[in-house]
Order: structure tokens, then C-alpha cells, then sequence
């Protein structure tokens, strides 16, 4: 499938695809997740406690949607926390985006056009216009250690000159003015 566009972002390049077509089936299903933790304590001598129970669930909504365009082509439209609100017989826009180099990509937009209803997945779009790893970590330990060198570098010059001018060359004119103030004693043969 021949990309619909190209969209640029921070420099970076996303191909945009779209997909068009009637639903001819459509699938919405509801996983829920529970975990907990927590529990569990201790008696002794008739005394005791216990710790606090912990219990979380998160459901996840997960749609399936079958598209067939006007040429007859087949699109399944999966997707995961989306809860679109969809029949059969309605016409579906999908675009999703891909990153330069990659062979994949997100879901952006399902845009119903026989409901006129625009979702958009700010999630999904969060996550692939996300900095590269290198890019949060790298480059400000980079930029610190490049500033301590420097920093580094001019804090050794300011003791090399403090040394210099603050030290050693008042101690040559000490010792220049001592043999000025001497001369006058020297007996001469």
C-alpha cells in the first residue's frame, strides 16, 4: 500500500496511510486485568496486626472492525482502547502513521462518517512522536560532562593564574625589592 502523504515533525518524517471502507462485520470485546497484593500479618503472644490488601482492576476495550472499500478490498481495523462506535453498513476512515525506517505503525484517527464521529488516539501519538531514548538521557549527561571538562579546564587556569600572579610573581618582586633594599649593605672590595 502506497503511503497517502508524508507529515514532518522535530525533523522527523511519517509516512500517512488511510483506509476507507463499509463495515461488513464489527467486534467489541472486554478484557479486565485484576491484580492485587498486600495481606498477610503476624500474631504473637495473642497480639498482631496485618497489612492492608490491595485490589486494582482495568478493563480494556477491544475492537475488531472489518472494512471492505469500493474496489473490494478487506482492512481489519484492530484496536485496543478505543470503544468505537460502530455497525454494520457504516462507512469507516482509518490513518494511521508510520515512522521513516519502520515497517509499522499506530492507529491515529477512526473517523465515522455516517455518524460524522472523529476519534483521534493522542496516546498512540504520544508514544510515536516520543524522543529517543538517547536523545532524554544521552544528550544532558552528555552536555554536563562537556560543561565539567570546561568548567574544569577554566577552574585549573584560574589556580595556574592565582599562582602565578597572586603567588609567584609578588615573591620574584619580594625578592627583587629585598636585593635593592641590600645593595647599600654590600661592602665593596
Amino acid at each position: 500500500m502506497a503511503a497517502d502523504g508524508v507529515i514532518q515533525v522535530r525533523g522527523k518524517n511519517y509516512s500517512v496511510y488511510e483506509f476507507t471502507g463499509k463495515v461488513a462485520h464489527s467486534n467489541k470485546q472486554l478484557e479486565t486485568v485484576v491484580s492485587g497484593g498486600g495481606g498477610g500479618g503476624a500474631t504473637y503472644q495473642g497480639t498482631g496486626g496485618s497489612a492492608p490488601v490491595s485490589i486494582r482492576s482495568t478493563t480494556y476495550t477491544h475492537d475488531d472492525i472489518f472494512l471492505v472499500n469500493t474496489e473490494g478490498q478487506e482492512q481489519v481495523i484492530r484496536l485496543l482502547d478505543w470503544n468505537i462506535a460502530t455497525r454494520e453498513g457504516h462507512e469507516i476512515q482509518a490513518i494511521w502513521l508510520i515512522k521513516q525506517g519502520k515497517d509499522t505503525g499506530p492507529y491515529i484517527i477512526i473517523n465515522n462518517l455516517t455518524t460524522n464521529t472523529v476519534q483521534w488516539s493522542d496516546k498512540k501519538l504520544g508514544e510515536l512522536l516520543r524522543l529517543e531514548w538517547w536523545r532524554i538521557f544521552v544528550v544532558p549527561i552528555a552536555i554536563l560532562i562537556l560543561g565539567g571538562i570546561i568548567l574544569g579546564w577554566i577552574v585549573i587556569f584560574a589556580v595556574i593564574a592565582y599562582f602565578y600572579f597572586g603567588v609567584h610573581k609578588p615573591w620574584k618582586d619580594d625578592i627583587q625589592s629585598a636585593k635593592e633594599q641590600l645593595k647599600p649593605f654590600i661592602q665593596s672590595a
